[in-house]
């Protein structure tokens, strides 16, 4: 699973909608990725350190953020298994600009656990 896949994440309730959720590294050697979640901007009191316009994925159709503190590191089996199971839905993938300023934000961001970051150290 190259980084820059995109795919729909489970909701975890009957309620709650589905989130872009953008595969952000290579995988680590027991084959996990790190992952973040778009949302919709909403506040000025969100993470503003990698907002996404309209038009810079076909799925943003508002104003959106990348929400680092709902960062989750994911087995290939599991992102696989969603997918072939229709647990998770498959999105365009995002563009290498895009990729790049959404990792750029993932290294500025105070919301993103230092377990987390450690992952930039691959890049």
């Amino acid at each position: 699973m190259p980084k820059g896949q995109t795919f729909l994440d489970e909701p975890v309730t009957e309620e709650e909608i589905r989130h872009l959720r953008v595969v952000i590294t290579d995988a680590n050697d027991d084959n996990e990725f790190l992952t973040v979640s778009i949302d919709t901007f909403r506040s000025r009191y969100q993470d503003a350190s990698c907002i996404i316009q309209p038009g810079e994925h076909p799925f943003i159709k508002h104003t959106s953020f990348v929400n680092y503190r709902y960062a989750k590191v994911i087995s290939f089996a599991k992102i696989f298994n969603g997918l072939r199971n229709h647990i998770f839905l498959r999105k365009e993938d995002v563009s290498e600009e895009l990729l790049k300023k959404i990792q750029e934000g993932a290294k500025r961001t105070k919301y993103l656990s230092r377990e987390h970051k450690i992952w930039f150290e691959l890049f």
